[in-house]
């Protein structure tokens, strides 16, 4: 394959640019922060993002991959801080524990099932579990799109993790393009377009942002 000899290049790529990404989280909770309260903010992408690092981490350990092992013990790490932060600032934390619950007992059931499949089906199966789980966590903010373009405001969507996530997903569609693996190619390919429909969003109805600065006016 002529892109073979580049694979070093775009696994870096793919290693530095997903680094990258786990930081945009930082943002939100510079808000969260200033705002003293987690109130205007969802707590998926939080328990969602710890549970897709774990999954992703168990992939990388069927496929035997360095490169998928590195980066997503790594952001498990920092989404475990992330998880600290918003929950600090949880008023009502209720209902931030039902949900850490089910994501826990989520998390349970999919290991449980990796130690009892046989071998040779795992790597196919448990690769469509973390697809599947991956595309209901990218697609939950465009359960709303119906009110985003009829309030032309997509402000609610967290941009710098969209906009990182464009950019990281077509990387790993390019690695698993070159290390010929369907799974990571079909994951990242789809969220992908999913990133993009989202950034695609937030340019054309940055919304709120545009009212402050008439209303100041």
């Amino acid at each position: 394959m002529p892109l073979e000899q580049y694979k070093d290049i775009v696994a870096t790529a793919c290693s530095v640019t997903t680094i990258a990404q786990s930081f945009a989280p930082v943002f939100m909770l510079i808000e969260i922060v200033k705002e003293g309260h987690t109130h205007n903010h969802d707590s998926t992408p939080f328990v969602g993002g710890l549970v897709m690092c774990t999954l992703m981490l168990k992939h990388g350990l069927i496929m035997n991959d360095p490169v998928m092992l590195q980066v997503n013990l790594f952001t498990i790490v920092l989404n475990v801080i992330y998880f600290v932060v918003f929950y600090a600032y949880t008023i009502n934390r209720r209902n931030l524990h039902i949900q850490v619950s089910k994501a826990a007992g989520f998390v349970s059931v999919i290991l449980g099932y990796a130690y009892v499949e046989a071998s040779e089906n795992l790597e196919h199966r448990f690769g469509l579990i973390v697809t599947v789980f991956m595309f209901t966590l990218l697609s939950a903010p465009l359960f709303g799109i119906k009110e985003i373009v009829r309030k032309q405001d997509a402000s609610n969507l967290p941009f710098p993790m969209i906009l990182s996530g464009t950019i990281v997903t077509f990387l790993w569609f390019l690695y698993g393009f070159i290390i010929q693996n369907l799974f990571i190619q079909f994951q990242n390919i789809a969220a992908f377009a999913l990133c993009f429909t989202q950034l695609t969003l937030c340019i054309l109805y940055p919304g709120s942002k545009k009212k402050k600065d008439v209303k100041k006016q």
